[in-house]
């Protein structure tokens, strides 16, 4: 009775240890190299689930790469990205994700995809704030839609209410 509760208390502590996952390789493939390409690339970067471990020249060493489990994602920037961008020409960004490790591919996916959007609505309040208007219109007309969130009706600021019984043994 003492030592199935210590066991199972270590066994859940070595398990979440970790936590979320941190900081995940990727490798990008930059076909642009402008200073807009580099941003995005910065972003890509500044997520906390990712960080640009390595620039490569194509696809092919991204794959040897991945298949070394050195990187979980390749993200290609395509040629004429930022003229693409300032001349308003839908552009795509690709993201190649590895299947072998799920949690990490979720994660990945949930840091770069916001990536883009955010990105866009960047260029697009820069754009608007060069042809004249300023922040505040600037910001509504590229982000007319927000998202607001507000706690409600949570019982106890602790979650210990929700976990501690799984802990104690019956």
């Amino acid at each position: 009775m003492v030592i199935l509760p210590v066991i199972s208390l270590l066994f859940f502590a070595a398990i979440f240890s970790k936590g979320v996952p941190r900081d995940i390789p990727i490798a990008v493939i930059d076909d642009d190299n402008t200073s807009l390409s580099r941003t995005i690339v910065g972003m890509f970067d500044d997520t906390p689930s990712a960080t640009v471990a390595y620039k490569i020249q194509d696809i092919a060493e991204g794959e040897r790469l991945m298949k070394q489990g050195r990187i979980s994602a390749i993200v290609q920037i395509p040629e004429n990205f930022e003229k693409n961008i300032l001349s308003n020409t839908r552009t795509p960004v690709t993201a190649y994700l590895s299947g072998l490790n799920l949690t990490a591919n979720g994660m990945l996916n949930q840091a770069l995809q916001p990536a883009a959007p955010t990105f866009s609505t960047g260029i697009t309040i820069q754009v608007l704030m060069q042809q004249g208007l300023s922040d505040e219109p600037a910001y509504a007309q590229a982000m007319p839609l927000y998202f607001d969130t507000h706690l409600l009706f949570h019982p106890s600021p602790l979650s210990g209410s929700y976990h501690l019984p799984r802990f104690i043994p019956l």
